[in-house]
C-alpha cells in the first residue's frame, strides 16, 4: 500500500528469487474494511479517504493481476480478515486510521467536531459492548517459473 510503483518492485522480488521460489505479499484492502458506526455515511465517506490516502491503497485487490503480469506462476489468492470486537482492535483502529483522520482535518475533507463524535461513538460502543470491526486484507502468493 506504501509502493506506488508496485510492478517494479514484484519484478525485482522475481529477479531476486531461485527458479521455483515463492513470493508470498499480504496487503490490506482497506476499502474492505467494516466499522460497526451510528454514522454510516461518515464511516463509508472515512474508509474511501483512507483507502486513498495511500499511494496504492487497493493494491490487495489487484495482488493477481501485478504478480501475473510481472510473470508470477502458481498464483493462489486468500482472502484474510482481522475482525472482533476487543479492546485490541479498538486501538489498531485508532493506530491505523487516528493520523490520516487528522490529515483529513487539515485539509478540509472532513471538519474537527465530525471526526471528534465519530471517535467518541467508537469509544461509547467499546464500552458498551457493541464494538465491532473488520478490516479485510488479502494473502497472494505465486511462484518463479
Amino acid at each position: 500500500m506504501y509502493i506506488s510503483d508496485t510492478q517494479k518492485v514484484f519484478h525485482e522480488f522475481k529477479r531476486l528469487l531461485k527458479p521455483g521460489g515463492r513470493l508470498v505479499v499480504f496487503d490490506f484492502h482497506w476499502d474492505g474494511s467494516l466499522i460497526s458506526h451510528k454514522d454510516k455515511v461518515l464511516t463509508r465517506k472515512i474508509i474511501q479517504y483512507t483507502t486513498d490516502s495511500f499511494p496504492n491503497g487497493y493494491l490487495g485487490t489487484d495482488l493477481q493481476r501485478q504478480l501475473r503480469n510481472v510473470g508470477f506462476q502458481n498464483i493462489n489468492i486468500q482472502p484474510y480478515n482481522y475482525s472482533g470486537t476487543n479492546g485490541i482492535l479498538f486501538e489498531l483502529i485508532k493506530r491505523a486510521y487516528g493520523g490520516i483522520l487528522q490529515s483529513g482535518v487539515e485539509n478540509g475533507t472532513f471538519t474537527q467536531h465530525e471526526i471528534d463524535n465519530w471517535w467518541q461513538a467508537l469509544e461509547d460502543d467499546a464500552e458498551t459492548g457493541n464494538f465491532f470491526v473488520s478490516l479485510a486484507g488479502i494473502i497472494a502468493y505465486g511462484t518463479k517459473g
